[in-house]
């Protein structure tokens, strides 16, 4: 889990390299937080110099105090947020337990929904101590879109809003008397909220925290309330144009040669592009909604049989045939093709709009070894042609179709 607890960094009073001998100044940011960490880090180690480092990490943790969300303090933020709260030096030296793991990372439904997490309880003072095991729900987090009424493109400016859409979680035990020296484990079911729009790459979270009289503990968890390989992966994105469209663009220019735009020609069945005019070509509008270890985009020949998970065209529609004379040299799930869009390899797989543009009819074949943008390519004829853009599933084999959803865009046509 990251961020794994939080730190004060607004307006913080510090240090400041001005003049022979040193000022001080006000100023926010990470590297305000950062040294507090570290300073905490070490009051902790100065007390207990033998424990690991993922031992003071867990102190830390177990003993931050969880903050509410700023614009609504009525929920607490979400630990993808702020980890598991503002930390506490002085609770993790004092306070006589220790709670591993101090953090509950689920995965997605299927991992969580399948198997209990476990949190160990161990007494470090000499009495026994009971310990009381509840739930605190945080912030639900919706990555993408914000809001609704937003390009996508706009989703950073705000940072994603926050709900009060919870988890339930129940317990091996309520409540638990540990002697003094010992241990004990409590198992933990998480059950994530209801009714929500896996489109919207939702991310739930919350607290379990462990009470014994003033010492109050906290794990945070955060997981996926879906199963992240059966979605679709591919959505309708906001604005023009829509999503599974290619179309062409041309780029205007004023009468004074400033930039005015862009001429969109959406291909509903076959586009027509100029060859020998390297600003004449076709680009396709993606939104690739979940996290994906590969995106890839392929050239096929117009007649393929490939039948893909969505088409970007009517298929019922019949076009006279203009064959590519080059040879189909790489293959993708079974299906001959030309190559790759070279400019595959900067597509990252993140959720996203993208936008790819196949210029120049450069692809890249299985047989070549020299990466696109070092210039590993090569260049097929005049003729029909289709893009399939795939994407691979959450924990999906590359090998197998069934891993792949997959976009077959209309003809397009080059000539010269």
């Amino acid at each position: 889990m990251k961020p794994q607890l939080s730190a004060p960094g607004g307006n913080i009073l510090s240090t400041w390299p001005l003049g022979e001998l040193g000022e001080y100044t006000i100023i926010s940011g990470t590297s305000m937080a950062t040294p507090f960490v570290a300073a905490c880090y070490a009051l902790v180690k100065s007390q207990f110099p033998t424990l690991s480092i993922a031992e003071i990490r867990a102190k830390l943790q177990s003993t931050s105090m969880p903050v509410a969300y700023l614009p609504d303090k009525s929920i607490l933020s979400t630990a993808i947020h702020q980890g598991a709260g503002l930390v506490n030096p002085y609770q993790a030296i004092h306070f006589e337990s220790s709670i591993f793991p101090s953090e509950l990372s689920l995965g997605d439904s299927d991992s969580f929904s399948k198997y209990a997490s476990n949190i160990t309880i161990t007494n470090r003072s000499d009495r026994s101590k009971t310990y009381v095991i509840d739930h605190s729900g945080a912030g639900y987090a919706e990555r993408f879109p914000y809001p609704d009424l937003l390009l996508p493109r706009d989703r950073f400016k705000f940072g994603q809003p926050q709900y009060a859409k919870y988890a339930s979680a129940a317990f091996s035990q309520s409540s638990v008397l540990v002697p003094a020296g010992k241990s004990a484990t409590i198992q933990i079911q998480i059950t994530p909220p209801a009714n929500i729009d896996s489109a919207k790459n939702p991310i739930f979270s919350g607290f379990i925290t462990v009470t014994n009289n003033n010492d109050k503990f906290v794990v945070p968890y955060a997981g996926v309330p879906y199963f992240r390989h059966d979605v679709d992966y591919f959505g309708n994105c906001i604005g023009d144009p829509p999503c599974f469209n290619t179309f062409k663009s041309r780029a205007l220019f004023n009468n004074n040669g400033t930039f005015a735009g862009f001429d969109i020609n959406l291909n509903t069945g076959l586009g027509i592009y100029n060859a020998s005019d390297y600003f004449d070509s076709p680009d396709v509008d993606l939104f690739v909604l979940h996290f994906s270890k590969r995106v890839r985009v392929d050239v096929l020949p117009a007649n393929t049989t490939f039948i893909p998970d969505i088409y970007g065209f009517d298929p019922t529609q019949k076009f006279e045939y203009q064959a590519s004379p080059s040879p189909l040299k790489s293959s993708f799930l079974d299906e001959k093709t030309y190559g790759q869009v070279p400019w595959e390899s900067y597509i990252d797989a993140l959720p996203d709009s993208h936008w790819w543009s196949w210029s120049n009819l450069e692809v890249q074949t299985d047989q070549d070894k020299v990466p696109p943008f070092l210039g590993g390519f090569k260049k097929v004829g005049l003729g029909d042609y289709r893009l399939l853009a795939s994407v691979l599933r959450w924990g999906g084999d590359p090998l197998e179709r069934e891993s792949w959803q997959t976009f077959l865009t209309p003809i397009l046509r080059f000539v010269s």
